[in-house]
C-alpha cells in the first residue's frame, strides 16, 4: 500500500472518530455563581463552586459561553449590566437567574441608568430578577436592541423606573423612561422575543410606556404578565416612528399579546393611556387579556400621518371599568394621524366603561377602513354605547353583527350609537339607518354578577348569549375563551369573551338566588328549596358536610324542593353544598 493511500485512510479514520466523539459527548454547560461576598479574582473553575463565587454579575457575563447559567445569590447589586456574548441553538442559552429563588435586586441607585442591555446578542434568558430604582430622564430598565434573537425574559419584576423624581410631574414630549423596550433599529429584525410572567408596576414613564416593542421587531410573545399602577401606557406594540432604517420594516409585527392583566395605567397629561396599545403594529393578536381601571382598556390606533396599523385581531378579552372601553382608529385622521385597516374585534366583553364620563361609551371609533366587530358584549352604564372619534367621516367598510348591546338602564330607546358623521338615538333606529347589526340584539346578556364588589363576567346558563354568536364563525385551533377553555361548545360560538362551560363554583351561587333551608335548627328533617335554580340544569347533587370537612350525606334530585332526613346525624353544625357550591349552613339539634 502506498503512503498516500495509507495517509488518506488514517485521515478518514480520525475524522470518523472525531465525529463519533462529537455526537456521543454532549456540549459542556457550566454554572457560575455570583454573590456580594464573592471575588472577581477567582478563576472560572473556582466560580463554579458556591463557596467561591464571583462578586459582580458583569464579570460573570463577560466569561459566559453558550450553555452558561449564572446563578446570582440573594442581595442588592448596584450594577449596569451588558451581556456581551451570545448563546446558540446548538450550545444552549446563556441564562441569568436567582440562586435557589432568592431575591436578587439590580438597583440603579436612584440615578439615570440602563440596568440591563442586550445589544445584538442571541439565545439569552433572564429569569427571576428584580430591576429597580432608576430615576432621571431616559432611564431604562431593560434595553434590547440590534440584531438580537431568541431573547426570553421571564418571572422578573421591573419597578420604580422614573423619568423624574416627582411621580406626579407633568412630562413633555422629550421626557421619557422605559422599564422595558425592544428597539428594532437595524436592517435585520430583532426576532423571537418572549416576555412572560413578569410584573411591571409603579413606573413613571413620561411620554413612554412600561413595556414597548418598536420598529423592526418580528415575532414576539407577550404572555401572562402583570402591568399595573404605571404612568402612561402599559403594553405598546409600535411602528412607523422611523426607528427602522426601512419604512417596510418599521413596525413590530407577527406577535401575540395574551393572558396579561393590566390595570391602573394612567396618563397625567391627558388621561389617554391604554392598558394595551397597538400603534403601527401589524399582524398582531391581542387575546385573553383583562384590562380595567386604565384610561382606555385597549386601543388600536395609528398616530403617524399617512401610515397604517394593519391586520390586528382583538378577541376574547374582558375590558371593564376603564375611562373608555376601546378606541379603534387614527384619532385625528387622515390629516394628522394614520388609519387602522383590515382588523377584527370579536368575542370580547365590554362592561361599565366610560368611567371618565367623556362620552366615549364602550367603543370609540375613528379613522379606520375595513374593520369588523362580531360577537361582542357591550354592556354600558350610560346610554352611550358606541361613540365616534374625530373626523370619523372618512372611515370606510365597517362591519357589525351578532353583537349584544345593553345599558344598565335597560333603555334601548335612548341608547346612542355614533358612526362617522352620524349619530343615532335608539337601537332600532340605529340598525335601520346604519344597516349594521342585522342579527344583533339589545337585551341583558345575563352576566353572573354585575355588582362592582363581586364582578363576574361569565355567562349564566340562562343567558341568551349562549350559542348565539355568528353561525360558522371561523375559530382557529389556537383560539380559546377568556378562561382558556374550548372556544365553541355546542352548535355555535357564544357572544362575549366567555364560552359557557356549565355550572360551577361562584357561577352557581349567583344562579341559586332563592335558596332556603327550613326549619333551621332542625332535629329530624329539613326542606331544601332551590327555586331560583336555572331551568336548564336537569339534576341537582346535594352534599352535607360536617365541621371536619367529611361528606356525611349525598343525594341527587330532579326536584327544586327536596326533603333531607337528618335524624341519624349527630348534633352539630353542617354545610349544604349544591353541585359543589356552598349554599347554606344549618344546625342539627
Amino acid at each position: 500500500m502506498n503512503r498516500r493511500l495509507l495517509f488518506d485512510r488514517v485521515v478518514l479514520i480520525l475524522s470518523l472518530l472525531i465525529f463519533l466523539v462529537s455526537i456521543a459527548i454532549p456540549s459542556y454547560s457550566q454554572t457560575y455563581y455570583v454573590s456580594n461576598a464573592g471575588n472577581d479574582g477567582y478563576t472560572t473553575i473556582q466560580a463554579q463552586n458556591t463557596g467561591t463565587p464571583w462578586k459582580t454579575i458583569q464579570h460573570a457575563c463577560n466569561n459566559a459561553t453558550p450553555g452558561t447559567t449564572i446563578e446570582i445569590m440573594a442581595g442588592t447589586y448596584f450594577e449596569q449590566i451588558t451581556i456581551p456574548v451570545s448563546g446558540s441553538k446548538a450550545g444552549g442559552y446563556i441564562t441569568l437567574t436567582n440562586y435557589k429563588g432568592g431575591q436578587v435586586v439590580i438597583n440603579g441607585n436612584a440615578s439615570t441608568a440602563t440596568l440591563l442591555t442586550i445589544l445584538s446578542q442571541s439565545y439569552i434568558k433572564v429569569d427571576g430578577l428584580e430591576f429597580y430604582n432608576c430615576i432621571g430622564n431616559n432611564s431604562i430598565g431593560i434595553f434590547i436592541d440590534g440584531i438580537s434573537d431568541n431573547i426570553v425574559f421571564t418571572n422578573n419584576i421591573v419597578h420604580h423606573i422614573y423619568w423624574n423624581t416627582s411621580v406626579s410631574a407633568v412630562p413633555g414630549f422629550t421626557d421619557n423612561a422605559q422599564p422595558l423596550i425592544v428597539y428594532g433599529d437595524s436592517a435585520t429584525a430583532v426576532q423571537n422575543i418572549t416576555l412572560q410572567n413578569n410584573d411591571f408596576y409603579d413606573n413613571a414613564t413620561g411620554f413612554s410606556e412600561s413595556c414597548t416593542l418598536d420598529g423592526n421587531v418580528n415575532g414576539f410573545n407577550i404572555v401572562n404578565n402583570q402591568v399595573h399602577n404605571n404612568q402612561n401606557i402599559g403594553i405598546d406594540i409600535a411602528g412607523n416612528y422611523g426607528t427602522s432604517p426601512s419604512l417596510a420594516t418599521d413596525h413590530a409585527r407577527n406577535g401575540l399579546v395574551k393572558g396579561n392583566k393590566v390595570w391602573k395605567c394612567h396618563s397625567v397629561y391627558d388621561s389617554s393611556a391604554a392598558g394595551i396599545y397597538v400603534d403601527g403594529g401589524q399582524n398582531v393578536t391581542v387575546e385573553n387579556n383583562e384590562c380595567y381601571n386604565n384610561d382606555w382598556g385597549i386601543e388600536v390606533g395609528c398616530e403617524q400621518p399617512k401610515d397604517t396599523t394593519a391586520n390586528i385581531k382583538v378577541r376574547d378579552n374582558n375590558l371593564y371599568r376603564n375611562g373608555g372601553g376601546m378606541q379603534v382608529g387614527g384619532y385625528d385622521g387622515p390629516v394628522n394621524t394614520g388609519r387602522v385597516i383590515n382588523s377584527e374585534i370579536s368575542n370580547n366583553t365590554f362592561f361599565a366603561n366610560d368611567t371618565l364620563m367623556r362620552g366615549s361609551g364602550e367603543l370609540a371609533l375613528s379613522y379606520s377602513e375595513n374593520c369588523s366587530f362580531y360577537n361582542n358584549i357591550f354592556y354600558s352604564t350610560s346610554n352611550v354605547i358606541i361613540s365616534a372619534g374625530w373626523n370619523n367621516g372618512n372611515s370606510l367598510g365597517f362591519k357589525f353583527d351578532y353583537n349584544r348591546y345593553y345599558s344598565i338602564t335597560g333603555d334601548s330607546v335612548n341608547a346612542t350609537f355614533s358612526y362617522g358623521t352620524f349619530s343615532y338615538t335608539g337601537f332600532s333606529n340605529y340598525k335601520t339607518s346604519s344597516g349594521f347589526d342585522t342579527h344583533s340584539h339589545f337585551s341583558d346578556p345575563s352576566l353572573t354578577d354585575t355588582a362592582l364588589t363581586a364582578l363576574n363576567l361569565h355567562l349564566l346558563s340562562s343567558s341568551t348569549c349562549v350559542d348565539a354568536g355568528m353561525p360558522g364563525f371561523p375559530v382557529d385551533t389556537s383560539e380559546k375563551d377568556y378562561d382558556g377553555n374550548t372556544r365553541i361548545i355546542g352548535g355555535r360560538i357564544d357572544i362575549g369573551a366567555d364560552e359557557y362551560q356549565g355550572p360551577s363554583g361562584v357561577q352557581l351561587i349567583s344562579e341559586l338566588q332563592n335558596i332556603n333551608v327550613y326549619p333551621n335548627p332542625a332535629a329530624s328533617a329539613i326542606m331544601l328549596n332551590v327555586s331560583g335554580y336555572s331551568e336548564d340544569i336537569r339534576d341537582i347533587t346535594i352534599k352535607v358536610i360536617d365541621i371536619y370537612g367529611r361528606n356525611v350525606m349525598m343525594q341527587t334530585t330532579y326536584n327544586k324542593q327536596e326533603k333531607l332526613n337528618i335524624s341519624n346525624l349527630p348534633v352539630g353544625v353542617y354545610c349544604i353544598f349544591v353541585n359543589d357550591a356552598c349554599c347554606k349552613m344549618f344546625v342539627k339539634q
